[in-house]
């Protein structure tokens, strides 16, 4: 065990810091499953350490160059005659 659990197990408040940490998990918990009910895919967005998190949307230039790619993608795949 690492020297935290250790210090934990020998401490005499132990159970009430389980407590509190099981009801953080829970909440956390509650939080998560309302977080994935509720995305729609329309927006990026994750769920990090409890928290959702909205990703900036895509620029003009990342945009250009996402299609740049495409088309150089395609133009190279092409079948040739």
């Amino acid at each position: 065990m690492t020297a935290v659990v250790e210090e934990l197990m020998a401490s005499p408040v132990l159970p009430e810091i389980v407590s509190q940490l099981q009801a953080r998990l829970a909440e956390e918990r509650v939080r998560r499953e309302q977080f994935y009910a509720e995305i729609t895919g329309e927006e990026k967005t994750e769920f990090i350490n409890g928290q959702v998190v909205l990703q900036a949307p895509a620029t003009v230039r990342q945009l250009e160059v996402r299609d740049n790619r495409q088309v150089r993608r395609d133009f190279l795949n092409r079948p040739q005659t």
